[in-house]
């Protein structure tokens, strides 16, 4: 579950980019930006059924999609970011918790995507204009059917050629979205009620081709 939210918070990330190109030279009016699934990396952290002696367990999301859109001269005016995660895609190494927390939590043959639309940003600091910087995300997760307004922290840079990376986390209750905890013992234990999503968002020019890693 963490993972999802870790997927919807990626998306939410995108804005600071447009604040980011907002600081620096002057360039095309409008700025275009994709998310690219293959290298961006998201993680949702979950507490066991008595977490002091089991600890806890992670899974991954995969994203499908992602963009940004906005005036870089104004990236608080006009500016659109939306993201969407498959939730049949976590993963936490261990086939028959996966099944489990698909089906009973997740509940992914009814609720078959998550969806995060930023609304704005707050807190917004420059530490190199055009390079680096933070803020706070804020947007709207859509999953198991609501949506809810969540605030996420972000750190993220802009490279020279235009490449968007974001790096953060962000906790919350998952059980607000109607999601149950996964449970042990027939149902006697239940895992905890919060979630920890951490993120590795990466996003480029639009059309523009995936670096080929160096051997």
């Amino acid at each position: 579950m963490r993972t999802y939210r870790r997927r919807l918070i990626t998306f939410a990330i995108a804005p600071i980019a447009l604040a980011l190109v907002a600081a620096a030279p002057a360039r095309a009016r409008m700025l275009h930006l994709a998310i690219d699934p293959l290298t961006s990396t998201m993680t949702a952290t979950v507490d066991k059924p008595l977490s002091r002696m089991n600890g806890s367990v992670s899974g991954t999301f995969q994203i499908i999609s992602g963009k940004i859109d906005g005036d870089p001269q104004n990236p608080g005016a006009g500016s659109h970011v939306e993201l969407v995660i498959d939730p049949t895609s976590y993963s936490s190494g261990l086939s028959h918790r996966d099944n489990a927390v698909l089906s009973q939590s997740l509940q992914t043959s009814i609720y078959s995507d998550i969806r995060f639309a930023g609304t704005r940003l707050d807190d917004v600091k420059i530490d190199a204009p055009g390079a680096m910087g933070s803020a706070i995300v804020v947007g709207n997760l859509t999953m198991h059917g609501v949506t809810r307004e969540l605030r996420v922290p972000v750190d993220a840079t802009l490279s020279p050629d235009r490449e968007f990376s974001a790096d953060g986390s962000v906790t919350f209750d998952y059980t607000e979205f109607g999601i149950a905890p996964p449970t042990m013992m027939f149902g006697a234990l239940s895992a905890a009620k919060e979630v920890t999503i951490e993120f590795r968002i990466i996003a480029r020019p639009a059309g523009a081709a995936t670096p080929t890693p160096s051997p």
